[in-house]
């Protein structure tokens, strides 16, 4: 979904990216090597273009974010003791309570029939299309802002069919 540059962001220094790394095993290497700094001591933070920024931990967060989000910048923070230069993040709108809270549900293991198909986490608020298929409100908006059809199936799908649902529902 990310197109055209993207900037990846460490202790001042910018470096342009012409293609995103497809993972993120290959995004630490890219970073460690570049920037010189050891991959356990490496914080990535996502920003997508409308600002909103996100802390990637795993594959299945960068996954995530690489296939539901126009990718604008990747910022890097290292906490090495004996390294002071870090990024600036004061502007970061996560807070911390809350960034706990999402490692927490992200970790957690979620059963199969609670899972979003888009960003592999537990419904938030789930919405069911006509075909059957069932993804948050969230990602079903985003996925139709790009192509009016079902990620799954490719069934048309509009807005204004989707209707709430439970996990209690019998299909």
């Amino acid at each position: 979904m990310t197109e055209g540059h993207v900037m990846l962001v460490y202790n001042n220094s910018d470096l342009r990216l012409i293609k995103v790394p497809d993972n993120y095993t290959q995004l630490t290497d890219i970073i460690s090597s570049k920037f010189q700094v050891e991959k356990r001591h490496i914080f990535i933070y996502i920003e997508n273009i409308h600002g909103a920024k996100t802390v990637v931990k795993t594959q299945r967060t960068y996954h995530r974010l690489l296939t539901t989000s126009n990718i604008k910048k990747i910022l890097v923070e290292s906490n090495m003791q004996n390294n002071p230069q870090t990024v600036d993040l004061t502007g970061l709108d996560l807070s911390i309570r809350n960034a706990k809270k999402r490692l927490r549900d992200e970790t957690q293991e979620v059963p199969k029939e609670e899972e979003c198909a888009v960003c592999y986490l537990r419904f938030r608020v789930p919405m069911k299309a006509k075909c059957g298929h069932v993804l948050c409100k969230i990602c079903w908006t985003k996925t139709l802002t790009q192509h009016l059809e079902c990620p799954i199936c490719r069934a048309r799908v509009r807005m204004k069919h989707l209707r709430p649902y439970t996990i209690l529902d019998v299909c």
